[in-house]
């Protein structure tokens, strides 16, 4: 029965042979209770673990309201199909939910007035959000949507930009947010540019410590990065893309400052190749420990040069482990870092 009212979950392979649910005759009135005390059982005991696949959207989570344990429960397969706006009530019995991956729109044709829909989840922690078109964004977090516990929060926009992100309203909404990711999932031409003082709105949220963005159009420059960086002092990790790489001058920077464990960058590193620092100059307080470049420039070919680049890599950054890339310049850089830092630069 169970595998009839719900044929899209798909525990039912490795419980249905536990659970051998079967109506049989409709004249048997005890069986008939009988096995729907046992769905029941099954729907309680198992619920946490189960997973819905609708590929075509056609049943969207028919009943799924009566899994009330559900812990964890994912609606976002195919980029190009998303749940209208509405459907989010449906979701409103799941009190005990803690993540949840869903991908919607707000459509001309929604059944409910989208400043009318109230939904409060209030164990939700982790939730990944598909967003398919732009007027979505400012009805979710400005209005009757409540997840007083979220902290990691996943934007994939699948929609060009032509108006500023609702960073202000999201930072408002969610301000215990310890993971922040904001990515776009096509390339598309944007008529709207982040700039840094759009960015900086999130700097509301104090305790973030881990922000991502990715493929987002936006006009940051070195210092709009430093920037934020000291404005969230518990920000261990930080990943930016951009279509040139950054200077140097931005990881000098960031090398005055302890709360970074981890930044995944396009960078230039021409600047640090010839780079003096005086003898005199205090040791960096920097903690930080991994360095990703998403493009690399300015690795020099000799080695004496790159081993140069290292010395003073590890001058900025005392504990650094890991120094990695996307290219063959990156990963003859990194052997060769790898030998050095395992000969003299041991962290304690």
């Amino acid at each position: 029965m169970l595998n009839q009212c719900f044929p899209n979950l798909d525990i039912w392979n490795e419980i249905l042979g536990y659970f051998k649910v079967s109506l049989g005759p409709a004249r048997d009135n005890k069986r008939v209770a009988r096995e729907k005390r046992k769905a029941s059982l099954a729907i309680a005991l198992l619920s946490p673990w189960l997973r819905y696949f609708d590929p075509t959207l056609e049943n969207y989570p028919c009943g799924i309201g009566r899994f009330m344990s559900l812990r964890h429960l994912v609606l976002y397969y195919d980029e190009h199909r998303f749940y209208s706006f509405s459907k989010l009530t449906n979701l409103g019995s799941l009190r005990h939910l803690e993540k949840l991956a869903i991908s919607i729109q707000l459509n001309h044709d929604e059944s409910q007035d989208p400043s009318t829909i109230s939904l409060t989840l209030p164990e939700l922690r982790e939730l990944r959000l598909g967003i398919g078109n732009e007027g979505t964004l400012g009805p979710f977090f400005s209005g009757g949507v409540k997840l007083p516990s979220l902290s990691s929060l996943s934007l994939d926009i699948h929609h060009g930009l032509s108006r500023e992100l609702p960073l202000g309203p999201l930072a408002a909404a969610y301000p215990n947010l310890l993971y922040l990711a904001l990515a776009y999932i096509q390339t598309q031409d944007h008529s709207y540019i982040m700039s840094a003082n759009d960015l900086m709105k999130i700097v509301d949220v104090r305790g973030m410590k881990d922000l991502k963005l990715i493929n987002i159009p936006h006009e940051l420059q070195e210092r709009d990065i430093f920037s934020l960086v000291k404005s969230l002092p518990d920000l261990h990790s930080l990943v930016v893309t951009r279509p040139e790489p950054f200077s140097a001058t931005l990881l000098i920077l960031i090398s005055q400052i302890s709360n970074l464990r981890c930044v995944e960058l396009p960078l230039d590193f021409s600047l640090l190749v010839d780079h003096r620092s005086s003898e005199e100059t205090p040791e960096s307080p920097s903690e930080l420990r991994k360095i990703f470049s998403l493009d690399s420039l300015g690795i020099p070919a000799k080695s004496s040069s790159q081993l140069a680049l290292i010395r003073n890599m590890l001058r900025l950054f005392p504990k650094l482990e890991v120094l990695r890339g996307y290219d063959e310049s990156m990963e003859e850089l990194r052997d060769l870092f790898e030998a050095v830092n395992n000969m003299f630069y041991k962290p304690q």
